[in-house]
């Protein structure tokens, strides 16, 4: 894609187009397998790009039995001043708040940003655990890791290449299933969980289709398999099962 690339936006990423994403629909897999999903962000873009609390609960409100979520890092909202070392415990309020608004049920039963994965600098020595208990005050028991990036490549090359209509789950399945299964097999299904990375990923498929291929390759795993790689690996992984009753994921079967 050239560097003026119309498709491409903040961080060169993929910009999302409901219109575009619209043209590939397909009805839900296994509508009744709850989810946790372990990975996506919330930010404020110009130009109609945000991605808010909003959004990410009409994407899960979409047809699959998505639980809860957990937020991941992405330099949003760091506080304008102060020490730079505390500037990222601005994200950290700005998701607590989001999981606050979810909590309180008026905009359906995810339990959206019940665990934050914010950022904290390793670098900072005897720092550091003051900085993660702070971190942990302000997300009232959320706060469950951090997130340290290191790789990250300007080229772009490097970078998906749209040129027709969205895939459907089936494609995206016979894709990915190479690398799913050989990462499942080599870590077993307890080291293991299905994400969305929404909305990064976004800009090349809806929700419901990249839920419908994640099912598409389990369709021949156990009841157990699926409970850890849709919710139990996240779940043991970022300890919600030990979030206080008031905001902690409902699990059982509906």
């Amino acid at each position: 894609m050239a560097e003026n690339d119309p498709l491409l936006g903040h961080g060169r990423q993929i910009i999302v187009r409901e219109d575009w994403l619209r043209l590939t629909e397909e009805p839900i897999l296994e509508p009744g397998l709850p989810i946790v999903d372990p990975h996506h962000h919330l930010w404020e873009r110009d130009g109609g790009h945000s991605y808010l609390l909003p959004h990410l609960l009409a994407d899960t409100a979409s047809g699959h039995d998505v639980r809860g979520t957990i937020f991941v890092q992405c330099g949003e909202m760091y506080r304008a001043s102060g020490p730079a070392d505390e500037q990222s415990l601005g994200e950290t309020e700005f998701v607590t708040g989001a999981a606050a608004v979810s909590a309180s049920g008026r905009h359906g039963p995810t339990r959206a940003c019940a665990g934050i994965i914010g950022m904290v600098d390793l670098t900072l020595g005897e720092r550091v655990e003051p900085l993660l208990e702070t971190h942990r005050a302000v997300a009232g028991g959320r706060f469950c890791g951090i997130r340290n990036r290191t790789a990250w490549h300007p080229s772009p090359d490097v970078t998906s290449n749209l040129v027709m209509k969205p895939p459907g789950s089936e494609e995206l399945a016979k894709t990915w299933r190479p690398y799913i299964e050989t990462c499942i097999e080599a870590f077993g299904v307890e080291r293991c969980m299905f994400e969305s990375n929404f909305p990064v990923d976004k800009g090349q498929c809806s929700y419901p289709v990249l839920w419908n291929a994640f099912k598409r390759l389990t369709a021949g795993a156990s009841a157990g398999e699926k409970t850890a790689l849709y919710s139990g690996t996240a779940t043991r992984t970022y300890s919600l099962d030990r979030l206080p009753a008031a905001l902690a994921i409902d699990l059982q079967p509906r």
